[in-house]
């Protein structure tokens, strides 16, 4: 019994961390803090891969999701937008506490944004997304377009936004950026 418990409470802690927050403006694009970050990359010049032939990094890190995509539930996000990758640094998450010789383990990627569905109107914005997420869009490179929807972390808008996994965050598609669009004319 004890042992579930402990299970539990792990899936609920883990379950908030990929999906916590409230509503608010990220409009402003603001940065988050840097620490012991490293640029992977900032350039769109290089041709590379397309998005759809580069292998989808699989992950060792166990996480279920806090709530089930659908149009409904991405309706409630504090943000969600239609953007192009301009960066991508890993950083070490500040909010955490760091330890001695750890490596950057979270991407703060800058996007310039083509479309806000709900939450913002600057024409770039950075958020986190974290590779470890359910969800399928990691590697993530300058040039990629998102259909990007989260929360902020740690209750801190707008310094802390966080894409979402499970759906939330995916490769652009016209069909899923049409979903989108209906979805948020719903609340309207």
């Amino acid at each position: 019994m004890k042992r579930l418990l402990t299970i539990a409470i792990t899936g609920l802690a883990l379950g908030l961390i990929a999906g916590c927050g409230g509503p608010a403006d990220i409009s402003t694009g603001t940065r988050g803090p840097l620490a012991d970050s490293a640029v992977i990359s900032s350039s769109t010049t290089e041709a590379g891969p397309t998005p759809e032939s580069r292998p989808v990094q699989p992950s060792s890190f166990s996480a279920s999701c806090a709530f089930r995509y659908s149009p409904e539930t991405l309706r409630d996000r504090a943000f969600a937008f239609d953007g192009d990758v301009i960066s991508v640094e890993m950083r070490v998450d500040p909010n955490l506490p760091i330890e001695e010789g750890e490596k950057p383990n979270l991407a703060w990627v800058t996007f310039k944004v083509n479309q806000w569905f709900n939450g913002g109107e600057s024409p770039e914005v950075a958020i986190w997304v974290d590779p470890h997420t359910p969800g399928g869009i990691w590697p993530v490179e300058p040039g990629d377009r998102l259909l990007a929807a989260g929360e902020y972390r740690w209750g801190n808008p707008p310094e802390d936004p966080l894409a979402w996994g499970c759906g939330f965050t995916q490769r652009y598609t016209p069909e899923a950026a049409a979903e989108w669009t209906a979805a948020m004319l719903d609340t309207q």
